[in-house]
């Protein structure tokens, strides 16, 4: 998207015009006059943010990932396994040239560049990824990790990586749909669904972090180093919310609690949640339970939350600068 001239609005008006301790008469008439002016100037989509849709004629993209190079070049992946380099991503959408870099993959959902490999969560692993011989191909690709279960379960998803202050990679990992109940210790099912995690990724060492994620479609690094996700409404999970993410958390679904047994788990025991509690209530059933830092209301904010960015522009991107971006699949919408 690019910026064109600022929308007229009436803070930007008032900004420039309003005095501190205009009260009374005058400050209604003002007032009335900035609204009335502002109210009658008829907004031209040109006045705000464009959107710029940049043509796969008959290739469906049903984009997963995307990441801004080093080189300038914006890397995109495929939920099929395909990944794209869109060249000069801020030229003409019209001339727009997408290549071939690598395929295969099982459902990319997230790229991270990091000492000239691009590392990827896939279904199965946490993978990195190389051009080795500049020829503009992908022609490595090692196995970082594995260490988390699969079932073949559709909803399996995992997403990450993303690098925190101490140079660890985090994952988040996706409970899947249908099996019930969701944590019967008797119940065979897939370790650490339902995780976050981190890899040291020297050595590909794995380490369980947080429980109770539910479906974790957003997972990044903010400006101070913390890692935040974002989750989708459901059961044990009342409206979407972003929450933070620490070691030890427990976050409130109970899929993932069987897998507190195996080595690793940062909990001892931790009981079952008592349907029906409330979560402002949880924590006296569950000390490590913590609440979301947001709540999205339902519906009005979408549905099910995803990726989610910081603006670092300073400004370059408008009056945003320090907020959060937070997009929704379900709305196809971007919430701030």
């Amino acid at each position: 998207m690019q910026k064109s001239k600022p929308a007229l609005n009436t803070k930007t008006i008032m900004g420039t015009h309003w005095k501190p301790g205009l009260t009374g008469k005058l400050g209604a008439l003002v007032l009335a006059g900035l609204f009335a002016f502002s109210f009658t100037q008829e907004a031209e989509e040109s006045d705000y943010y464009q959107i710029e849709t940049f043509s796969t004629e008959e290739l469906p993209m049903e984009v997963g990932a995307m990441t801004l190079m080093s080189d300038g070049n914006l890397l995109v992946g495929t939920r099929r396994g395909d990944v794209y380099v869109l060249e000069n991503p801020y030229g003409d959408p019209a001339s727009a040239v997408f290549r071939p870099w690598a395929r295969g993959l099982a459902q990319p959902l997230g790229f991270l560049e990091h000492n000239g490999w691009i590392y990827t969560a896939q279904r199965g692993e946490l993978t990195r990824i190389k051009d080795s011989n500049g020829d503009g191909k992908a022609d490595i690709f090692e196995t970082v990790c594995d260490a988390w279960d699969i079932s073949g379960n559709y909803h399996e998803y995992n997403f990450g990586p993303r690098m925190d202050k101490e140079g660890f990679m985090w994952i988040t990992l996706n409970k899947p749909f249908g099996g019930q109940p969701y944590a019967d210790p008797e119940v065979k099912q897939a370790h650490w669904r339902g995780w976050a995690v981190r890899v040291n990724p020297e050595t590909g060492e794995m380490f369980p972090m947080a429980a109770g994620l539910r479906s974790p479609a957003g997972v990044e690094d903010s400006p101070w180093g913390d890692i935040f996700y974002t989750d989708n409404q459901g059961e044990w999970c009342n409206a979407s919310k972003l929450s933070h993410l620490e070691f030890g958390d427990y976050h409130g679904h109970p899929w993932g609690l069987p897998t507190q047994k195996l080595a690793g788990a940062p909990f001892e025991t931790m009981p079952q949640p008592i349907s029906g509690t409330f979560m402002k209530d949880m924590h006296q059933q569950i000390p490590q339970f913590k609440m979301p830092a947001v709540w999205f209301p339902y519906d009005k904010m979408g549905k099910s939350p995803s990726g989610l960015r910081w603006d670092l522009t300073d400004g370059k991107f408008g009056p945003y600068a320090g907020q959060l971006f937070v997009a929704d699949q379900h709305h196809a919408t971007v919430m701030r």
